[in-house]
């Protein structure tokens, strides 16, 4: 089953310059998700989740060596080049988002679980299909959830 990066699955979503990000459950573990604003071939999303949030922040806050060092695999993930300005703006993101995500629930909300399903979608781009799955009834959002 894939993961949907933000939308109504997700507890908070956010934009930070060339990054979009969400707070939401992965494995069912609170995490946050990082990926590229805009997206471009092979990128991918990183993830920081709950039980590993301690390894980037020191306890005055400052970013840890482990940090850094996953900044720059995380621009790798997210197709962008690991220079100073992509790395910064990726510890930023992480370091800005530490807090609400240990506040997060531990659980997805029932807003966030979904509901049943409606119907099935694909993304087709160049004629070849990208991505496909099941379309759901999300109680007081509408059918927009992907899965």
């Amino acid at each position: 089953m894939g993961v949907m990066l933000g939308g109504k699955s997700a507890w908070k979503t956010f934009r930070q310059r060339d990054i979009a990000g969400a707070l939401q459950w992965v494995n069912d573990e609170p995490a946050l998700v990082l990926w590229p604003a805009r997206w471009r071939p092979g990128a991918g999303a990183f993830i920081v989740c709950l039980s590993s949030a301690w390894k980037y922040a020191d306890s005055n806050g400052f970013p840890t060596t482990y940090c850094l060092e996953q900044a720059v695999q995380a621009a790798k993930a997210m197709g962008m080049e690991p220079g100073r300005y992509e790395v910064q703006n990726i510890v930023e993101a992480i370091l800005d988002r530490l807090e609400d995500l240990i506040r997060m629930p531990p659980k997805p909300t029932e807003r966030q679980l979904g509901g049943k399903p409606v119907g099935e979608m694909a993304l087709i781009v160049g004629g070849k299909v990208v991505v496909e799955g099941e379309v759901e009834d999300v109680p007081g959002a509408g059918a927009d959830v992907v899965h």
